[in-house]
């Protein structure tokens, strides 16, 4: 469960996701807090990537910081089983061959959250690590501030309650 939540927050791959060390966990200056630096044998196109983190992904990071000394999530294989197949059933979410993406559903789930929140394609595109189609997109580096303001629309907004 905790998996499903961090993708859908920060749009990785199952193949980053369940390699996720704690190694790669650095502090950023620009941002005041640690982000993860994911080698590029670990990223479909084989870049290396700074992961920014929302609210909700670093409230999943904080609650893993003692089961297990080198991967976040502990060592895993993959994240689809039996339990992910029954809640995915439970769900009443599409099974068959409308279900092959499986993981990966969760990333597009990613994408179309952003984009439902407002979030620039550009951005959207950024977050999700894609390789840019535009030329001048290579020549500049995303603001990181900017992509963690982008994120943070994900986050429902507290609320306020009623003193009585």
């Amino acid at each position: 469960m905790k998996m499903a939540i961090f993708a859908v927050n920060t749009g990785l791959r199952e193949r980053s996701l369940i390699n996720l060390r704690w190694s790669w966990e650095v502090y950023n200056e620009t941002l005041g807090e640690t982000v993860f630096e994911i080698p590029g044998e670990y990223m479909k196109n084989h870049k290396p990537m700074t992961l920014i983190l929302n609210r909700l992904a670093r409230q999943v990071i904080e609650s893993m910081r003692e089961y297990d000394k080198e991967f976040v999530f502990g060592k895993i294989h993959q994240m689809t089983n039996g339990s992910w197949t029954k809640a995915w059933r439970e769900a009443r979410l599409p099974t068959g061959k409308e279900r092959l993406k499986g993981v990966h559903n969760l990333r597009h789930t990613f994408g179309k959250r952003l984009r439902d929140a407002g979030v620039d394609d550009r951005d959207i595109q950024d977050l999700l690590h894609h390789v840019p189609k535009n030329v001048t997109r290579i020549y500049t580096a995303p603001e990181l501030c900017h992509l963690r303001t982008c994120l943070e629309k994900l986050v429902p907004k507290p609320t306020l309650q009623a003193v009585g």
